[in-house]
């Protein structure tokens, strides 16, 4: 009974001891161009969710031509990724009865740019408790006209969600992604800072585990890098709750930071000789993301159990104007991301043939014997012989019931793919048949009775009643094409 014992716990090591890699977000603005090198750099990109200042959903249901052209860039990329449109959402999305309507142009917009999915842009931070049920609501909806065809995802603000927990109930339930901001700067704080000229973004973990306890699935949460440096006035400065409506105020990419770096050194030092000197006099302070913050964001996730990270590779340093190579904040998280994996290599891995890697030295794999020692202890063999050691550089670090849902979703997209390919059939179907109801039904002649049928039906005492149908030579090839269509399809003319 020891020995079963012993051998279920090593067993349950090496099911739920691998760590599965963080997804990684890219977040691409449209209107920005797409250049060889970033282009290279979104194949390590898991989801891509493209923004558009120009596309409003009251207007038009089609982008335009230049950002239909940049998604094509993006899927070249990698097809594999999904691509996910964002949707500014009207201010009466809390009304129940535009709930439909915006869900089916919602539907409409996704089919129309060939998409995978919507991100909603919407602050619920102003919601009170009725109008956040109602949200629910519209979410229900949206997911109800969009079946399983499409992804949903949103951006949430954690420290100003309030305590709904039906809110985060139709999260789970209807959302595959919500990305988590969970900047610990509040106005307050940036007023009391005002005399720092630039600052350093600081993440906190602590708002995002109140949504964790309060019911919100740490696999639905994305950790968001804002990425882009946002210049204010201190004695002016609001809070803004999405980037999406202000790209075109007070935004810099990294690279743009780090000139404005050099250029107060250049000016004053390293502060202490001049501690009073500015490079812009009081008037303007930046708040931006370095690779440390990157870094920092991708521990949480980790830590967190989330589903992962999302980053703006648009205002990434792609000129490599900080010295450090290009795209260094992107570099930084994807470093980020296998050094954690790595991480992870000393738990138990399975090779797939029940044997079981050493923690120490990855060349050796240990085979389980049900048998034991003097002292009662688990004997375990050990397998050094090259032939049969697995590949050591990749070990198989996924379990059992990661490997069943990658399959299961694999199988979830071909049956997809299937039932749109019958529907789409049977709509075709139906529009012929509703065109050929006004036509004149075909009749097929009969063909003519042979002697031997004929003598038959005398000696029953029956007659054999023959049908002759005269048909033009236009009529018998149409008839004879349409004998030759399988059942089931439509028939083109």
């Amino acid at each position: 009974m020891r020995l079963q014992a012993e051998h279920l716990v090593m067993l349950m090591l090496v099911t739920y001891g691998a760590v599965e890699c963080l997804d990684v977000i890219c977040q691409i603005q449209l209107q920005l161009p797409i250049e060889s090198a970033l282009a290279k750099e979104l194949r390590s990109c898991s989801v891509f969710i493209v923004n558009s200042v120009s596309f409003d959903i009251d207007q038009s249901t089609i982008l335009s031509q230049e950002e239909l052209t940049r998604i094509d860039t993006i899927k070249r990329s990698n097809a594999s990724a999904d691509v996910l449109l964002t949707i500014v959402l009207p201010f009466n999305v809390t009304v129940q009865s535009v709930h439909r309507q915006l869900s089916e142009r919602i539907g409409i917009v996704l089919r129309d740019n060939v998409l995978d999915g919507v991100d909603l842009d919407y602050d619920i931070a102003l919601l009170d408790h009725y109008e956040q049920l109602r949200y629910g609501q519209f979410l229900r909806q949206l997911r109800t006209a969009l079946s399983g065809k499409y992804r949903i995802s949103t951006t949430i603000g954690c420290h100003t969600l309030g305590s709904s927990k039906a809110l985060l109930t139709a999260f789970n339930d209807q959302l595959d992604l919500v990305s988590v901001v969970g900047v610990n700067m509040l106005e307050d704080e940036l007023l009391n800072r005002s005399a720092e000229e630039f600052l350093v973004r600081e993440y906190e973990a602590e708002y995002i585990e109140r949504l964790v306890s309060g019911g919100l699935r740490p696999e639905k949460i994305v950790l968001s890098v804002l990425t882009v440096g946002v210049v204010f006035n201190p004695g002016s400065y609001r809070a803004v709750r999405s980037l999406h409506r202000n790209l075109q105020v007070g935004v810099l990419a990294y690279g743009q930071v780090c000139e404005l770096l050099r250029e107060r050194q250049a000016k004053c030092g390293d502060g202490s000789t001049r501690p009073t000197c500015s490079l812009f006099a009081g008037r303007a302070a930046v708040v931006y993301d370095s690779e440390t913050t990157v870094r920092l964001r991708t521990e949480q996730a980790h830590r967190l159990a989330a589903r992962g990270v999302l980053i703006l590779p648009n205002y990434d340093d792609t000129d490599n104007r900080c010295g450090g190579g290009p795209f260094p904040l992107f570099r930084s998280l994807m470093e980020g991301v296998k050094e954690w994996t790595a991480s992870e290599s000393s738990v138990l891995v399975c090779d797939g043939k029940q044997r079981y890697g050493d923690t120490a030295d990855r060349l050796v794999y240990y085979t389980f014997y049900n048998g034991s020692t003097d002292s009662s202890t688990t004997t375990l063999s050990a397998v050094v012989k090259e032939t049969i050691a697995p590949n050591t550089s990749t070990p198989t670090q996924r379990s059992v019931m990661q490997s069943l849902e990658s399959a299961l979703t694999y199988l979830d997209g071909i049956i997809f793919r299937a039932l749109g390919m019958v529907e789409r059939l049977e709509n075709l179907e139906q529009s012929h048949r509703e065109r050929t109801q006004t036509e004149a039904d075909y009749v097929i002649p009969s063909t003519v009775a042979s002697v031997a049928e004929q003598d038959y039906y005398a000696a029953e005492g029956r007659s054999l009643v023959e049908e002759t149908v005269t048909t033009t030579a236009a009529e018998s090839s149409t008839l004879l094409e349409g004998l030759l269509i399988p059942a089931g399809l439509p028939y083109f003319r």
